[in-house]
């Protein structure tokens, strides 16, 4: 088993620690939104974000009360809150030794200290994390790594860890895969199988005319427009669009967007699939239970799968 030490994708340290687009939310116990459920299935799935469960191109609706069971079991809130802040304190912390402490000059910490504050993280620990990656106090030192295999029914997975010690993280994500049935394979063994897109996400109540939207987006540098898809803010559910550009685009589309007078929500790259296997909903439900073990490990920041549900 081996695991590589990543390469950021991102320009001016940007990053893809929203890869989410078929699932994303503060871990896999956020809310499934019944609107999109038609949606759902689209192959991504992050986590260790505050936003709700994203989803689209679902086309069983009978197997939605079976992802309804399951997602929403009910787990101990203070352990998942702990979880959580974790991976999100690594995420600033590594953002900040990348590209220097000020929010204001680095695309990506802006974004992991925005993510924290929607998920009511204490400001006191979004400024420790800041301070320990410029090294103005002691902390572990974080390395990033992707791991690449197989889950159930041979779904090709990606995951994306940050941690203080590789082997540990190895050895522990390599129990999950072979509990379920998978395997961790060899670099490169399913990253063939994706593509880096970056995604910008825009609250879709600044826009009032879609067509024309849509080519400003093409003039700004996005190449698809997706949504809208309902999130939950502070306000209410928000809908919101999906813009996707090349992943080393992301950056100047954000900037974009936000000189054009569209709020960004967030903006990051993700692992999109470029095949998919499809999967019956019994082999879905198998695959979500193995997937939300992944998703749960504290050093795990996102994660990618390429299924759909036939």
């Amino acid at each position: 088993m081996s695991a590589r030490r990543k390469g950021m994708g991102f320009p001016d340290g940007a990053h893809s620690m929203r890869p989410c687009d078929a699932w994303g939310g503060s871990r896999v116990g956020a809310r499934l939104m019944s609107e999109c459920a038609i949606e759902f299935a689209e192959v991504v799935i992050s986590l260790c974000r505050p936003d709700p469960i994203e989803k689209e191109a679902f086309d069983s609706r009978s197997f939605l009360p079976h992802m309804v069971d399951m997602i929403t079991e009910t787990t101990d809130s203070t352990t998942e809150q702990d979880r959580t802040f974790s991976t999100m304190q690594r995420e600033i912390a590594v953002a900040a030794r990348e590209q220097g402490g000020e929010a204001d000059d680095n695309f990506r910490l802006r974004y992991a200290v925005r993510r924290a504050e929607e998920a009511n993280m204490p400001e006191g620990l979004i400024e420790r994390a800041r301070r320990q990656g410029v090294g103005e106090v002691a902390g572990p030192t974080y390395e990033e790594v992707i791991f690449e295999g197989y889950g159930p029914d041979g779904i090709a997975v990606l995951v994306e860890a940050i941690t203080d010690d590789v082997r540990r993280t190895s050895h522990e994500l390599e129990e999950l895969f072979e509990a379920h049935g998978g395997n961790i394979g060899d670099d490169g063994c399913v990253e063939w199988q994706f593509e880096r897109r970056g995604v910008v996400r825009v609250d879709t109540r600044h826009v009032d005319d879609e067509d024309q939207f849509m080519l400003e987006v093409i003039e700004m540098g996005g190449d698809e427009l997706r949504g809208p898809i309902l999130r939950d803010r502070d306000d209410g559910r928000v809908p919101t669009y999906r813009i996707f550009c090349d992943s080393t685009d992301v950056r100047q589309l954000d900037r974009a967007m936000e000189r054009a007078g569209y709020p960004v929500h967030t903006a990051s790259t993700m692992f999109e699939p470029t095949q998919r296997v499809e999967l019956s909903p019994e082999q879905a439900r198998r695959f979500l239970s193995f997937f939300e073990k992944i998703t749960d490990h504290e050093d795990v920041q996102g994660a990618y799968a390429n299924w759909s549900v036939a």
